[in-house]
């Protein structure tokens, strides 16, 4: 990532090394073969997967949406979707209704953003029948992370998700309290109370 300078334009802010790894293992925890990932609007996270050793990342269908065509230097033609949050179903359909587990990451903290986000994220995630992977963790894995004072629009828009205790951090700093949204408690986090 280092190779990536942000653009505060873009609104990019990159997490820290340890809250992207958090972040790359809560997506990577029991996946199998057909597990499919999503990274929306977090190049980080993306980047702390592919550093991690080929053992630990048990499946290929791995992609990264984003705004800046940079990163399809990282991802790969094949795992690199452009994506603009302004037009939230501009994107392949044949990741639609697929995707296991999903991380996004809106750009800006406004309204409009987040809702036009959670469009995507609905458009992507396949259903949470309950199913497992064939190691026995469940398939279905949802994330947003965002700044605090979203909390009242996230819980209209992911009414299944709540706010948990990790804390994301950036590398250079963020004035925004920023929280991490999830579906799903784990070793690493606990819906606040």
């Amino acid at each position: 990532m280092e190779l990536f300078k942000e653009d505060w334009q873009l609104s990019q802010f990159w997490y820290t090394d340890n809250t992207a790894d958090i972040l790359a293992e809560a997506l990577l925890e029991g996946a199998d073969s057909d597990t499919v990932i999503a990274v929306v609007s977090a190049p980080s996270v993306y980047a702390a997967i592919l550093k991690r050793p080929k053992e630990q990342i048990p499946t290929k269908n791995i992609y990264l949406f984003e705004y800046d065509t940079r990163f399809e230097l990282l991802a790969g033609r094949d795992h690199y979707i452009f994506y603009d949050y302004i037009q939230p179903l501009e994107f392949t359909d044949q990741l639609k209704g697929k995707v296991n587990r999903l991380l996004i990451d809106p750009p800006f903290l406004h309204d409009n953003c987040q809702t036009n986000s959670s469009i995507t994220a609905k458009a992507l995630l396949a259903p949470n029948d309950g199913s497992k992977t064939t190691v026995g963790y469940l398939k279905h894995r949802f994330m947003s992370c965002t700044g605090e004072r979203m909390a009242g629009l996230m819980s209209k828009l992911y009414p299944n998700s709540s706010i948990t205790t990790f804390l994301p951090q950036h590398a250079n700093g963020l004035s925004n309290e920023f929280r991490c949204y999830a579906d799903f408690e784990w070793k690493k986090w606990r819906f606040s109370t």
